[in-house]
This record gives C-alpha cells, sequence and structure tokens, in this order.
C-alpha cells in the first residue's frame, strides 16, 4: 500500500501520511503525537513551510513546549484543505484497540 501510494499516486496536491504504532511506546504515543506526525509529514511534502505552521512553531519554541490537540488538528485541517486528497496510512492499528476509543 505505501509503495503504491509513493509511486503510483501523483504526488502533487496529494497529502500523504504514514503513522506506525507502536506497543512498546505506548506512553508517548498518543492523539497528540500521532496528529503532530501526520502534520509534520504534511508540512515536508511543500516546498514552503506555510505561515501558519511557522508561527505555532514560534509560540511553542520559546516556552519549549509542544502544541495542544487543539492546534494540531487546526493546523491539520488548515493543511487538508490546501491538499487536492489526503491520505493516512495506519500500520498495526489492532495494536492500539484499548486507545481507540481515546482517539475519537
Amino acid at each position: 500500500m505505501v509503495e503504491f501510494l509513493e509511486s503510483d499516486l501523483p504526488i502533487q496536491g496529494i497529502g500523504l501520511a504514514f503513522i506506525y504504532y507502536n506497543h512498546k511506546e505506548k506512553l508517548s504515543q498518543n492523539i497528540e503525537y500521532f496528529i503532530g506526525v501526520v502534520v509534520r509529514q504534511i508540512v515536508e511534502q511543500r516546498p514552503v513551510i506555510p505561515e501558519n505552521v511557522r508561527t505555532l512553531y514560534e509560540k511553542h519554541r520559546g516556552k519549549e513546549t509542544r502544541p495542544t490537540c487543539t492546534e494540531y488538528l487546526d493546523l491539520l485541517q488548515s493543511l487538508a484543505k490546501e491538499c487536492s486528497e489526503v491520505y493516512i496510512v495506519i500500520d498495526a492499528l489492532d495494536e492500539c484497540i484499548g486507545k481507540v476509543g481515546q482517539f475519537i
């Protein structure tokens, strides 16, 4: 699936992100972590970092904090609106069954 998405889809205008759940890292892999991973991957596909990403980075860099779940979701929504399509592939979702309800 990953190979198909990376090689067979036209990459321009498409947001593509991969999440790999690792049950050994379950304490550090929470919703904020996963949304942050998706945001980072979508931003990395762009030739220029969007201004709202820079602003959020600067806001938290000085305080040495991380964005909240709401900030990440707002950013993801903004980034997704600029894409023609967004694909998010989640590997090993069955390993986080106990946490799925927390994500919704």
